[in-house]
């Protein structure tokens, strides 16, 4: 149906778990000093009562050599009905681990039914019936829970109960001597049951490629605090210098710790403005070297370009303040369609579409002048 072929035998294996239940029923007779003298085993099989008892009654003289002798049960499915009381999620699955194949299987959740069951018991006597009876009932209290393995692929077993209803009994013996008596208890059941849609082989997993289209203007800030107590919170350029590269990382340092800052330039390579990175932490601020030289324990540059200007000196100022480092991420596309991470070359974020094979650009700007306790001056209010 739908596509899909599948049978799980399931309701085959309900119909085994109750007959099963059934096929170890003795009577016995006794002498009249009550001694047992004869042991009876009760043959069971599956079948509509109205076939087993014509069955019995073509024979009333019992002259037959293949009459069907009794006592005798017979069984059989009398329904199917929708429990909406036992109903589970309808996405839900059922899931098993891995296998060696790296495969996982589900299933979604099963669909209860009830399934009626009619068990009839056949006997010539009324006390082979009373017997037969009196080995079933204290069981159902009232019902009996079977634990059943339903899905083979998922090795999955479930509790099933199987609820007595109720017995009645019927007499069939219509004072003929014709006639051959028989005495028929029926007991009806009622076995909840679930039955399971297929089975989905789905492999796992490994690796994940992740494309996120994030809107023109998009901002997320990241809080960054200072190392310590006597950080670098701000920098004054007392001289500019010469010879420097654009967003190079200077590094302050009195030899015990340090603080980094990312620099601008102009076109002659003067510092025109720089971003404080990490704050350190100095005891005393007159050790921080205020001149950046040529040298790479206090200066340094990004994309391996190692040269550094000279000339530089700045006004430090410590503080404890907690700065913000403000990331904007942008997509980039060149004019020719390809992707891009360089912003100068890119056309606006507006002209970009979502399915547009884009790539990522990314800015920071510190600001530190955006004090932790005082929330009016977060760049998110």
């Amino acid at each position: 149906m739908f596509g899909n072929e599948f049978y799980h035998e399931t309701i085959r294996r309900y119909v085994i778990v109750f007959g099963t239940m059934f096929n170890d029923m003795v009577v016995h007779r006794r002498n009249n000093a009550g001694t047992i003298i004869k042991r009876i085993k009760v043959p069971i099989a599956y079948g509509p009562r109205a076939k087993f008892l014509s069955r019995i009654q073509q024979d009333p003289n019992l002259t037959k050599p293949d009459a069907i002798s009794l006592p005798r049960m017979s069984f059989q499915i009398a329904g199917y009905n929708y429990d909406g009381t036992r109903k589970l999620t309808t996405v839900g699955q059922i899931k098993t681990p891995a296998d060696q194949d790296m495969k996982n299987s589900s299933v979604y959740n099963p669909v209860p039914y009830n399934i009626d069951f009619e068990l009839s018991i056949y006997v010539l006597n009324a006390e082979d019936g009373t017997m037969l009876i009196e080995q079933i009932l204290p069981y159902f209290t009232p019902e009996w829970t079977n634990t059943i393995k339903l899905v083979d692929d998922l090795d999955l077993r479930m509790d099933v109960p199987l609820v007595l209803n109720n017995i009645t009994t019927e007499d069939t013996y219509e004072d003929s001597y014709e006639n051959r008596r028989t005495i028929i208890h029926t007991l009806n059941f009622t076995m909840k049951g679930y039955v399971f849609g297929p089975v989905k082989d789905k492999n796992i997993i490994n690796t994940a490629l992740t494309r996120t289209f994030v809107a023109p203007g998009f901002e997320a800030d990241v809080e960054t605090a200072n190392s310590g107590p006597n950080a670098v919170i701000s920098v004054g350029i007392t001289n500019a210098g010469s010879g420097y590269v654009n967003n190079q990382i200077i590094t302050f340092s009195n030899g015990t710790s340090n603080s980094t800052a990312k620099i601008t330039t102009n076109a002659t390579g003067s510092i025109t403005s720089l971003v404080i990175l990490t704050g350190g932490n100095f005891a005393n601020s007159s050790i921080i070297r205020t001149q950046v030289a040529n040298t790479t324990t206090t200066s340094n540059a990004t994309n391996g370009n190692t040269s550094a200007g000279t000339g530089a000196v700045f006004d430090v100022t410590l503080g404890s303040e907690l700065f913000y480092t403000i990331v904007t991420v942008t997509p980039g596309l060149d004019a020719n369609g390809d992707p891009t991470t360089n912003a100068e070359i890119s056309i606006t974020a507006n002209s970009i579409a979502a399915n547009d094979n884009w790539d990522f650009i990314v800015t920071t700007n510190t600001n530190p002048n955006f004090p932790v306790d005082d929330p009016t001056n977060d760049p998110d209010t």
